[in-house]
């Protein structure tokens, strides 16, 4: 049972006095049910605005670049959208920066791939990929 203001004066902040089965009084405030409207939305928000996480087939393309400006080692992640660049990023499937070369080196020499009009080392791999707020998460091998 529900005890509203029609004819009855309610003290400050209080939104209305609720009577439970055992015959008890408790007093409802406004600021209590504005906390509960606003931990609601704040839940709802947060759901909506989540990023997206997207799982994607790709190719790990592992090069030697052999120009004067840019040259190395480089990985980057295909997809059909887009290229991720992954030489700074840490991942679980890349080595340590000490031993770097010599893992590309390997990887292209592994999964060696003649194309793109390249005629330098070059490794591609099929794998899947999770993105996360265009990112990537995980490499899936």
């Amino acid at each position: 049972m529900i005890i509203t203001r029609n004819g009855k004066e309610l003290p400050q902040g209080v939104a209305r006095i609720e009577k439970s089965i055992l015959g008890e009084y408790k007093q409802i405030l406004w600021r209590d049910i504005f906390a509960k409207r606003k931990a609601n939305q704040e839940a709802s928000l947060k759901f909506k605005r989540r990023p997206a996480e997207q799982n994607k087939p790709c190719y790990i393309w592992v090069f030697n670049n052999t120009g004067w400006l840019f040259s190395g080692w480089f990985i980057y992640i295909k997809t059909l959208d887009n290229d991720y660049a992954l030489n700074s990023v840490p991942l679980g499937i890349l080595p340590l920066a000490e031993k770097f070369e010599s893992w590309a080196e390997e990887f292209s020499k592994i999964y060696a791939h003649k194309g793109f009009k390249r005629n330098n080392d070059q490794g591609i791999l099929k794998a899947r990929c999770i993105l996360k707020a265009g990112r990537v998460e995980k490499i899936i091998i």
